[in-house]
């Protein structure tokens, strides 16, 4: 590919108390092999360890810029966004070490093509880079979002595919449709606001495409404590609340209580403190309905794409392994995996008709030739 037809990229890092993994972080992004221009910002989400001082004194070509309040992931490459001058805008986590064309390869299925809307890297474990970590997200009808393919061999993933969801730490956007979709929810601040941004382009008439060659390690730790719980169940009710339409959350209700069944279960599992985030992300609900309702109408103005069409491709349930093991987890798996296939089939075989009798519009825009390209390609069956 010629190399005039590579835009100018912004990669853009949000730190926070990140300043021991940025000689790695910064040192492998300042020595990609990138046929066009690229520049890289540092976006200090007011570090006390540091970070701004450091990348300053040892990256001086990198942009440094303070926000001035921690914004969250989420506000923080928003907020940098607005700095960038690049055609392309890509998002990088500070606990990550790129290879030497991993620039290069995230954006070429963007210019490849136009019907593409984001990209994602295929992110191995640092300490193991035989090893997935995830190559975009799955994304269950009741919300759960997974790491795809985490836990294998990096050698079997090797041709580009489209994907339900971007992973945030590394993924490419053009500027022009971060702007169009309203960025990052800020309302997130972190956790699902990929997935969240990945539906919204979705629903626009884009894909999500994994670029296979595109290779970064992770610092990677499973972790989830009862406040991180509590943020990614509230996030979850935002997404689901903003993004489906009326009838498919009306279809989907007999789905979205199996989701729910599993989620209170493995917060039983896990303890007092778990149950009351549950809870809490719960609450939440009922005290921002109006403020769901508003951002809701914003992102269904969005929409070029059936839910239908969308929904194919998401898993009716998270296997059950990813909630829980042992023997309950079997037994639940044996009763709640067939009867959220066969609601799922039902919620979509629904909004089907419903969308086809009452809500289907042309696409027009400049979404337009995107969404030929998502019909045919998110429509096919499996």
């Amino acid at each position: 590919m010629d190399a005039e037809r590579f835009p100018k990229a912004s990669v853009i890092v949000v730190g926070y108390n990140s300043r021991r993994f940025l000689d790695d972080c910064l040192g492998a992004l300042l020595n990609q092999v990138y046929p066009g221009r690229y520049e890289v910002l540092f976006i200090d989400n007011t570090s006390t360890d540091g970070s701004t001082a450091y990348v300053q004194e040892h990256f001086p070509s990198v942009r440094v810029i303070e926000s001035g309040e921690n914004l969250g992931y989420a506000g923080g490459n928003n907020f940098g966004a607005k700095f960038a001058h690049g055609d392309v805008l890509v998002f990088v986590n500070p606990d990550t070490q790129a290879e030497p064309d991993w620039l290069c390869e995230l954006v070429r299925p963007l210019v490849v093509d136009p019907a593409i809307g984001l990209t994602t890297s295929k992110i191995v474990l640092i300490d193991n880079p035989e090893v997935i970590n995830t190559c975009g997200n799955d994304l269950t009808l009741t919300g759960i979002a997974t790491c795809r393919l985490a836990g294998e061999a990096a050698g079997k993933v090797v041709a580009d595919e489209d994907v339900v969801a971007v992973s945030g730490a590394a993924c490419a956007i053009w500027k022009g449709l971060f702007f169009r979709l309203g960025g990052f929810d800020e309302r997130f601040w972190m956790y699902l606001e990929d997935t969240d941004l990945s539906w919204r382009a979705r629903l626009a008439g884009y894909r999500c495409r994994l670029a296979a060659r595109s290779i970064v390690a992770h610092h990677y730790n499973f972790r989830l404590p009862p406040a991180k719980t509590r943020m990614i169940e509230r996030n979850r009710y935002r997404m689901l609340a903003k993004n489906l339409s009326l009838w498919m959350l009306l279809a989907l209700i007999p789905t979205l209580l199996i989701g729910e069944l599993l989620t209170w279960g493995w917060a039983g599992l896990r303890g007092p403190r778990h149950l009351w985030a549950k809870a809490l992300a719960s609450f939440w609900v009922f005290g921002h309905l109006f403020e769901l309702q508003q951002a809701r109408q914003l992102t269904q103005a969005l929409r070029r794409v059936s839910d239908e069409v969308i929904l194919r491709h998401h898993l009716a349930v998270p296997p059950v392994s990813v909630v829980a093991s042992g023997i309950a987890a079997r037994i639940a798996g044996a009763l709640l995996l067939p009867l959220g296939a066969v609601t799922a089939g039902l919620a979509l075989g629904l909004a089907g008709i419903l969308w086809s009798d009452s809500a289907g519009r042309p696409a027009n825009g400049p979404a337009a030739g995107a969404m030929k390209g998502a019909m045919k390609i998110e429509g096919r069956a499996d």
